[in-house]
């Protein structure tokens, strides 16, 4: 389980190891067996242009040397490649805290055996719905809510550290009390100190510039229903809110304002080392070098990168709350400092400052 005490722990290596990759995202496919509506990812890349699993491997020894911990096999749907067995045995076997993002769709009874013998450090998995409509609506696929349902059950006799998050949008919002009753039944409550459950409500158009996705975007009123369907969702947004409404801080000229590239690395299907997942932006192939000197020159352009136009987002005091950044803004809008008007509303809604002019 993720407790309170294990959370606080991850915290504090996070923040002492400045500049080391210390959590790597390795993107092993965007393909995935399902269709879902809200997908970023998908149509992005093809089974040639992936890396072998050979070369994940390599890259597996060389993210080790550069004193990377933790190691999280995302995608798509990673655990549906043909390899996925023997690139996750190489990270267990040297040593990294592994955790595998899946929506538990394609989980064979190869890949229980494998959790069984080599247990991940936790394992996230998407769930759409709390009933086969809900479900399907998002993920596009007939019967996918009973197999999903079906391989959790496995996954959690096993006694893996499960942690269920939800991706909430117009297709399923309303089923988002439902789902996390049904996650603290079954995984564990914040009421005790176990951290097992997430939802996310941010929505952002595919990486091939599509913009479909964003018709599923929960609008306030949306987000204020979903939210009043649990209290303590409920309170901790509303204490978010509180707490991150603060004056702009920093190089007043600094592009990027988060800090989470000092720390942490994307690589994806073709093998970019990336600082964010939604951008190729001063990304660069990862190689056969060491990855150390190439995550710290990537840093070090994040960094020294400056605005460059009159944007209100760069002295907007709500700044902190709002959900865009330049890389969502740049997906788009086409240009990373140009305003996202979605995102726009719901900070000033947040805020209780009602929508902008």
């Amino acid at each position: 389980m993720r407790t309170a005490g294990v959370v606080a722990l991850e915290n504090r290596l996070l923040s002492s190891a400045k500049n080391t990759p210390l959590t790597a995202y390795l993107e092993l496919t965007y393909r995935c067996p399902f269709n879902c509506v809200h997908c970023y990812c998908k149509n992005t890349s093809s089974p040639k242009d992936e890396l072998s699993a050979s070369e994940w491997k390599n890259l597996l020894v060389r993210l080790k040397r550069a004193g990377c911990l933790w190691i999280t096999f995302t995608g798509g749907e990673a655990v549906s490649r043909r390899d996925f067995e023997e690139i996750y045995r190489t990270a267990k076997e040297l040593g990294f805290l592994v955790t595998v993002f899946t929506t538990g769709y394609p989980i064979s009874k190869a890949h229980l055996d494998l959790f069984r013998s080599l247990p991940p450090y936790t394992m996230e998995i998407s769930v759409y719905g709390a009933a086969p409509r809900a479900y399907e609506s998002v993920t596009r696929v007939p019967g996918s809510f009973k197999r999903a349902m079906s391989n959790i059950r496995a996954l959690k006799a096993q006694g893996l550290n499960i942690s269920i998050k939800m991706p909430c949008m117009t297709a399923n919002y309303r089923e988002f009390g439902r789902v996390k009753a049904w996650a603290e039944k079954n995984f564990g409550s914040l009421r005790e100190n176990i951290y097992n459950f997430s939802y996310d409500c941010n929505i952002y158009p595919r990486l091939d510039g599509d913009t479909s996705p964003c018709k599923y975007r929960l609008y306030p009123e949306q987000r204020r229903e979903m939210l009043a369907q649990d209290r303590d969702a409920r309170a901790e947004h509303e204490c978010a809110v509180k707490s991150d409404v603060v004056p702009v801080g920093g190089r007043k000229t600094a592009l990027y304002r988060c800090n989470s590239w000092r720390s942490q690395l994307f690589i994806n299907p073709r093998g970019r080392m990336k600082f964010c997942m939604f951008t190729e932006k001063f990304s660069r192939q990862a190689g056969k070098a060491s990855l150390l000197p190439a995550f710290r020159a990537m840093g070090r352009q994040v960094a020294r990168a400056s605005t460059c136009t009159d944007s209100p987002c760069g002295t907007c005091h709500l700044r902190g709350i709002c959900y865009s950044c330049p890389a969502a803004a740049l997906l788009e809008m086409g240009h990373q400092e140009t305003p996202v008007p979605y995102f726009c509303v719901l900070a000033h809604e947040a805020a209780g400052g009602g929508v902008p002019q």
